[in-house]
C-alpha cells in the first residue's frame, strides 16, 4: 500500500488508516489521519478531515481512499469523535451537499448540543466550530445522536473523553482478543507529554482536557494498549510508554 493508506487488522476488523494531509502551525506540523473500519458488511469511517475547505496541505482523504479502491458512496457510517473543523469538514462540499451520500453520522449528545448552542466568547473555539454550525446542523436528519458510551457495533464502542470538547470521545475497537484505541485529539503532539498545557488553546475546557489526557495516557501505558492518534505522524499507530513517570510515543 502507498504511504497514504496503511492497512491493519484488529481481530475480525479490517482497518485502513488514510492520511488527509497535514496541518501546519507556526511551531509544528501535525498529521491528520482518519481510519476506516470494515466489519459485518459495514464500512465505518472515524472523522473525515478537511475536505474541500482545506487551505492546501490537507483535504486529501478522498484521493487517498481511491488508491485502495474505496469510494465515498461505499461509506455507510461516519463517527465524529468531536466537531472541530479538521474532523468534520470532509462531510460536505462547498455548496453544503454531502460528500458521502449513503452515510449516517454518529455524534454524542453533549457534542451535538454544543454545536447547536450559540457561539460563546472564545473566538478560537468559535472558529473551530464555525463549519459544524454552518454545515452540519442543516444535515440533522442524517445524524444519530448517541450517548458517549454507546456501542456502535459489537466490538466498536465510544469511550467518554470530555475536556478537549464537551462531547469528545475515543473509539475502542475490540475483537478476538485484539484491541485498538482510537484516541482522536486526546493528545495532539508528543510535545504535550512534557508540557500538557502547551496546546491548551485547542481545548474547550483546558483543565478538564489535561486531567482526562493524564488518565488515558497512564492507562494506555500501563495496559500496553495499541493506539491510533489522529495528529501524530502517519499512520499514527503505536504505543504510549511511561518510564520513571515520563511519557513517550513508540510508533510502529
Amino acid at each position: 500500500m502507498p504511504d497514504t493508506a496503511y492497512n491493519l487488522t484488529v481481530g475480525d476488523f479490517n482497518c485502513t488508516v488514510f492520511s488527509d494531509g497535514c496541518l501546519i502551525d507556526p511551531d509544528e506540523t501535525f498529521g491528520l489521519n482518519c481510519i476506516l473500519i470494515e466489519a459485518e458488511g459495514r464500512k465505518i469511517l472515524i472523522d473525515n478531515g478537511f475536505g474541500e475547505n482545506s487551505t492546501g496541505t490537507a483535504g486529501l482523504l478522498l484521493d487517498n481512499m481511491k488508491t485502495v479502491g474505496r469510494k465515498p458512496e461505499d461509506i455507510d457510517t461516519i463517527i465524529f469523535d468531536h466537531g472541530h473543523i479538521d474532523h468534520v469538514c470532509g462531510t460536505f462540499k462547498k455548496d453544503g451537499s454531502p460528500v458521502f451520500p449513503n452515510a449516517r453520522y454518529i455524534i454524542t449528545r453533549e457534542e451535538w448540543d454544543y454545536i447547536k448552542s450559540p457561539p460563546g466568547d472564545n473566538e478560537t473555539q468559535n472558529g473551530f466550530y464555525r463549519h459544524a454550525r454552518q454545515y452540519l446542523l442543516p444535515l440533522h436528519d442524517r445524524f444519530d445522536v448517541v450517548a458517549s458510551d454507546c456501542e456502535i457495533l459489537s466490538g466498536i464502542t465510544l469511550v467518554p473523553a470530555h475536556g478537549h470538547t464537551p462531547g469528545n470521545v475515543m473509539v475502542d475497537l475490540s475483537s478476538q482478543g485484539e484491541r485498538l484505541l482510537c484516541i482522536g485529539d486526546i493528545i495532539h503532539s508528543p510535545r504535550e507529554f512534557a508540557d500538557p498545557a502547551c496546546l491548551a488553546a485547542f481545548d474547550v475546557t483546558p483543565a478538564g482536557a489535561i486531567k482526562t489526557r493524564a488518565k488515558i495516557l497512564a492507562d494506555a501505558a500501563r495496559d500496553g494498549t495499541f493506539v491510533f492518534a489522529t495528529h501524530f505522524t502517519f499512520p499514527g499507530l503505536g504505543y504510549i510508554r511511561q518510564i520513571n513517570g515520563v511519557f513517550s510515543w513508540a510508533p510502529i
